[in-house]
């Protein structure tokens, strides 16, 4: 018997285990939007960063696509002037679909922004983006086809996330109310390199994990296994 209850408090642990690391994935780099507070009115034209954080993460390559919706806003110029990327394979610029296309290398690694005022290193600005508002409304800002790679001499694929912005565009006549921000789900790049970005996060957890729950089963059957193959001298007798 105290076999038995053992391998059960083996097993309960190895489901523990595989669960935390289900719902917890690493992310290596992460991109964000820094979005202006203020209400923006139609004809206003406002300035909203791409922020880029490494987490302590060298990578020498970054690549993906903004997209937002062009009936209400309009993308009068980019910025690239503070990007740590600084031999650009594809400038930002508009594709046949209305995203702001970009791809470049960082020279030497990069792992984040140093300062003389803070210790250690802090997120850069990747770019900088400037747009007109069109008309009233709710526009949302996302990344697309994202893609990092590490400064290991390898180019090995990193995972990368972003995040979706959203702020309101008033006519004047209607109130404003705060911009805010939310995560997406990360892509990940296949043997070729190329990336498909999902908003399915059930779907990039579960290719991940799935290696660790077949791990965690087959840990739980020899336990088991070895359990009933102590007990069994016991019971003949």
């Amino acid at each position: 018997m105290r076999y038995f209850s053992f391998s059960k408090r083996l097993i309960a642990v190895s489901c523990v285990v595989a669960c935390l690391l289900w719902a917890a994935p690493a992310f290596a780099v992460s991109l964000s939007f820094q979005v202006p507070q203020a209400t923006i009115h139609i004809g206003d034209e406002k300035e909203i960063d791409v922020m880029i954080d490494s987490q302590g993460t060298p990578i020498n390559a970054l690549g993906g696509t903004v997209a937002f919706p062009s009936d209400l806003l309009s993308l009068e110029k980019v910025d690239i002037g503070d990007s740590p990327i600084d031999a650009w394979i594809e400038k930002p610029t508009l594709d046949s679909d209305g995203k702001l296309s970009w791809s470049g290398i960082i020279a030497g690694g990069w792992n984040g922004t140093r300062g003389a005022f803070y210790d250690g290193t802090h997120p850069g600005v990747l770019f900088k983006l400037f747009f007109k508002a069109k008309a009233a409304g709710t526009p949302a800002l996302s990344f697309e086809d994202l893609v990092a790679k590490a400064n290991d001499g390898k180019g090995t694929d990193v995972y990368i996330s972003g995040n979706q912005a959203m702020f309101p565009l008033t006519d004047g006549n209607t109130l404003g109310y705060p911009s805010f921000t939310e995560p997406l789900p990360p892509s990940s790049q296949n043997e070729a390199s190329s990336t498909e970005y999902s908003t399915s996060e059930e779907s990039q957890s579960q290719s991940i994990m799935v290696p660790v729950l077949i791990a965690a089963l087959a840990a739980a059957g020899l336990i088991l296994f070895y359990a009933k193959k102590k007990r069994a001298p016991r019971d003949s007798r």
